[in-house]
């Protein structure tokens, strides 16, 4: 196959990709504005089907046995997530409140924190996988206990046909999901064939984008809605997701992580952004533009950084 037709079609996929998770994540909000979840934690639970692509191409990549390719691309995410989307979501929203809260920082910042602690050994083990899933689940356990309302919320009544097209719609979206991430990932195998690059690189700088369009679509739309809550916490819960999604990975393929200068220049760029993203988060209960300004200089900084290592 020609090596520019085979980028071409990936790249058509990865949009594939996204509008398949798209349909998903839309027909769910539906369900979750009827049973009256608040904004916040529906944010964080639509941030686990937003990460949707993540979870296929995991899959595909453990079938392929390539799962580093999945590794590189859900530390990656979470850079691109929370650099490069949550910076400009801010810039375009000017300002987003938050809570401000400790408890709520901490957990979360410790959780995107996991991985790295836990591959400083060179390894992501099984039983490093279920201590990511733990993590995670007790992470929406916390979040759901905060924000549930002491009222039982008034469902509404709804038309069958509606209902029946919403779930046809994500039935399609699946489809979708793990028909393009399972060629996305058999194209990536023959193009690694030919360059010789990490698939764990191929995943931190290429996938890594390609797989957080549906999170790009939905802060878009809540930039256009002007429901900067629902972005904010949807990027935070899609973040988090990652970490739920490795350690899906990790428990069902172990794998090695090299430990090379890409390596801690990717540590040390987790701990500076999500450190920056705590003292945002606190000061004044709201975050800024120019904030998310600093945050997309570190994720593009990085890109930089990553690149010369490269080549």
């Amino acid at each position: 196959m020609n090596i520019f037709l085979a980028l071409l079609a990936i790249i058509l996929l990865f949009i594939m990709l996204g509008y398949g998770a798209d349909l998903v994540v839309l027909n769910l909000r539906q369900i979750g504005n009827k049973l009256g979840l608040k904004v916040f934690f529906l944010g964080i639970v639509l941030g686990l089907f937003t990460s949707l692509p993540e979870m296929s191409v995991g899959i595909n990549s453990i079938a392929e046995k390539i799962p580093e390719i999945s590794a590189g691309t859900l530390f990656g995410g979470i850079l691109v997530i929370i650099g490069l989307i949550l910076g400009t979501s801010l810039m375009l929203h000017r300002e987003i409140k938050t809570d401000g809260e400790f408890k709520s920082l901490l957990s979360l910042s410790f959780l995107l924190l996991l991985p790295i602690l836990l591959s400083l050994d060179g390894i992501l083990s099984i039983y490093d996988g279920f201590i990511m899933i733990g993590a995670y689940l007790l992470l929406i356990w916390f979040f759901y206990l905060k924000n549930k309302s002491p009222e039982l919320p008034m469902l509404e009544i709804v038309d069958r046909q509606i209902v029946a097209k919403e779930l046809f719609l994500m039935v399609a979206g699946f489809v979708l999901l793990v028909v393009s991430s399972g060629l996305i990932v058999r194209l990536t195998r023959y193009l690694l064939d030919i360059f010789h690059v990490s698939p764990f690189i191929i995943g931190l700088l290429v996938f890594s984008l390609g797989t957080n369009l549906p999170e790009i679509t939905v802060s878009l739309k809540a930039w256009r809605k002007k429901s900067s809550e629902l972005s904010v916490s949807n990027l935070m819960g899609s973040a988090a997701a990652n970490v739920f999604i490795l350690g899906v990975v990790c428990s069902l393929a172990p794998m090695n992580i090299l430990l090379n200068k890409e390596y801690f220049l990717l540590a040390l760029t987790f701990v500076i952004i999500i450190t920056m993203f705590g003292i945002f988060y606190r000061t004044g209960k709201k975050m800024t533009a120019k904030e998310g300004a600093c945050l997309s200089a570190v994720y593009f900084i990085f890109i930089f950084l990553q690149y010369s290592l490269l080549f």
